[in-house]
């Protein structure tokens, strides 16, 4: 399978929500020079945390790991495989290190994604129940694994174990199975094979305060954003959270990426077009994009609704041309005659029977004339009289 370039767009955004304080942080990177006029890049680094534990201890978890998640991929020997395998020990140790210097800050903890994409597609490397989520064809899916408790109890009413009352009203259902504690890592979900993506694909990374959208209201607004940048779905995501006003809302923070085809790819294949007939090329990455396509190793959890009203019907009245009125109009006088003449020639038939079946049917007399036959009763008169 030909592999190609691919580029990404890419932009993020916060809100304090209801909260007091802002435990959120993120980050983004690309190489220096990467970058192009148009704002892509081939290579994009999307970092995500959600601090827990106050206001100070939360905010400083939720910065230290994404600055240090960033100088490990800037830092740190080896192919990016080497660096998405290691990430999550390197970061939390920064935590351990933080509480060993103050203790103030013990008891600190945060979420942790790191999503790495370049054409191979993103690889990616998650503690707790900020997410990654992939949209594609009015499709949306969760990549990494939730470890938050809900999630769990949400698998467990799926297999009838519980009600899904009980999973969805559990006291405990937003607390964490799974964090960076500068302890021992609980859960983990590591990909180091990478999940491939394709130009027109979305890639979003989210806390959970996003999650006060369903599944098919985020996957609604990312279709509706697909002629849009990254920066105004991050903004209209935000702005959806926001008129749910919902009590207590957390800290949103989202970061929007869109795949876009290189610049360099495609003019690799207009030259290859250019060259031959075209065909096979076209055949040839119709057949990757539906093998690519049906690659997608996550959750389905939401589908986009079309909004837009259907178009009116309009019936469209073409003038017709002379040539071709003449030509009807011969028509009609062809089929006016047809008729006329069945119709003369059903009357002439009718007076002919009438006037001539009493000869044909008559009997001769014995001196050559013709005898009358003899008309039957009628049978209404007989039963009358």
């Amino acid at each position: 399978m030909q592999q190609r370039r691919l580029e990404f767009s890419v932009a993020s955004a916060s809100s304090q929500g209801a909260r007091q304080y802002q435990e959120d942080a993120s980050r983004v990177w690309y190489p220096d020079g990467a970058e192009a006029a148009d704002g892509r890049s081939p290579v994009l680094l999307a970092i995500l945390s959600d601090g827990m534990g106050g206001h100070v201890s939360g905010e400083v978890a939720s910065k230290l790991v994404c600055d240090q998640s960033m100088q490990h991929f800037l830092t740190a020997p080896g192919e990016p495989e080497g660096k998405i395998k290691t990430v999550l020990n390197a970061s939390n140790e920064s935590l351990a290190n933080a509480i060993r210097s103050n203790s103030k800050l013990s008891g600190m903890g945060c979420t942790l994604v790191t999503a790495y994409l370049d054409s191979e597609g993103v690889r990616w490397a998650s503690v707790g129940d900020s997410s990654l989520l992939l949209f594609r064809g009015g499709e949306l899916y969760r990549l990494n694994d939730n470890h938050s408790l809900g999630a769990l109890l949400d698998k467990q009413a799926a297999a009838s174990l519980i009600t899904y009352e009980e999973a969805q009203n559990s006291p405990n259902r937003h607390s964490l199975r799974s964090a960076l504690t500068g302890g021992p890592i609980a859960i983990s979900d590591i990909a180091l094979t990478p999940q491939s993506v394709l130009p027109g694909d979305w890639v979003i990374v989210a806390s959970d305060g996003l999650d006060t959208l369903t599944g098919d209201e985020i996957a609604t607004a990312i279709g509706n954003a697909s002629t849009r940048t990254p920066a105004d779905l991050t903004q209209n995501l935000l702005d959806q959270v926001g008129r749910k006003e919902v009590p207590n809302q957390d800290n949103i923070s989202v970061i929007a990426v869109r795949v876009h085809a290189g610049k360099t790819a495609l003019m690799r294949v207009d030259r290859q077009n250019h060259a031959s007939n075209g065909a096979d090329d076209t055949a040839n990455r119709k057949r990757d994009t539906e093998v690519i396509a049906s690659m997608i190793h996550g959750t389905l959890v939401g589908q986009a609704k079309n909004n837009t009203p259907a178009a009116p019907t309009v019936v469209i009245h073409r003038p017709v041309p002379a040539s071709a009125r003449a030509r009807r109009a011969g028509r009609g006088t062809l089929a006016t005659l047809f008729v006329v003449l069945v119709l003369v020639s059903a009357v002439f038939f009718v007076f002919f029977f009438d006037t001539f079946t009493p000869r044909i049917s008559g009997r001769p007399n014995g001196d050559g004339t013709e005898q009358t036959p003899t008309p039957e009763p009628n049978k209404k008169s007989d039963e009358k009289g």
